[in-house]
């Protein structure tokens, strides 16, 4: 075979890898869905995760819990935007040692309806 059609072919299949990556990539990020993260250290969040090339939470909430102050047997839950935290991040690259499981939020959810409903009110 001749030297410069394996090269031609060879950059053929890396061009189309490339956008097949960038694809994927794309897709992933700008699809919109909202998927929570439970890590070992009982830190739960919720926001839009890639997982290519690594494991990132972008417009990412910390789930906290704390007792009622009312009634300490019952406890408050409530979403924290990490951007209002003191160390406000744009996104959050999760070590994947560290994370107990992800996954995608259903849109009936409770946690999924209180984000967009918040983000529909600041348009």
């Amino acid at each position: 075979m001749n030297k410069r059609l394996l090269q031609g072919i060879v950059a053929g299949v890396v061009v189309i890898v490339a956008l097949f990556m960038v694809a994927f990539v794309y897709l992933q990020w700008y699809r919109g869905n909202l998927s929570v993260v439970y890590l070992a250290n009982g830190d739960l969040y919720v926001g839009k995760l890639t997982t290519f090339p690594r494991l990132v939470l972008h417009e990412g909430y910390q789930y906290q819990t704390s007792p009622d102050p009312k009634d300490p047997s019952k406890s408050i839950s409530r979403l924290v935007p990490l951007s209002e935290a003191s160390w406000a991040p744009v996104q959050v690259s999760l070590n994947k040692s560290q994370v107990i499981f992800y996954g995608t939020l259903l849109e009936s959810s409770d946690i999924y309806k209180a984000i967009k409903d918040k983000e529909s009110a600041a348009e």
